[in-house]
């Protein structure tokens, strides 16, 4: 286990599993301990299969929901950009399903999943 100390005054960013000791002092004493704390933060991971299930022209697609985990619950999922969705299917509150009019093949890559921390 690694032990070090930082001095931060504002939010702290991590972009993996971290677990962070946070120890609170009055204003001007450097040993004044006035609460501590231990945080796990969990970053966001998105869990859908690639690729995601064909599906057929003409036949009911889904419904095939996104899901993810870690992060900040609640989660927007969108298609990343240059992705489009075949006509006839919809992406709602990370749903996809709809009647596609020609044959679906979806990669993990197209979508992406944000949570609502600042």
């Amino acid at each position: 286990m690694q032990t070090f100390s930082t001095f931060y005054t504002g939010p702290i960013a991590v972009s993996f599993s971290e677990t962070v000791n946070a120890i609170a002092t009055a204003s001007g004493f450097t040993q004044s301990a006035v609460g501590s704390a231990i945080y796990t933060i969990a970053p966001l991971t998105a869990l859908w299969s690639d690729p995601l299930p064909s599906g057929q022209a003409g036949v009911p697609y889904g419904p095939y929901t996104l899901t993810a985990s870690g992060g900040t619950p609640p989660y927007v999922f969108d298609l990343e950009p240059g992705f489009t969705l075949p006509a006839g299917l919809t992406l709602v509150n990370g749903v996809i399903s709809g009647t596609p009019t020609t044959a679906v093949t979806l990669l993990a890559e197209s979508f992406g999943v944000t949570d609502s921390s600042p």
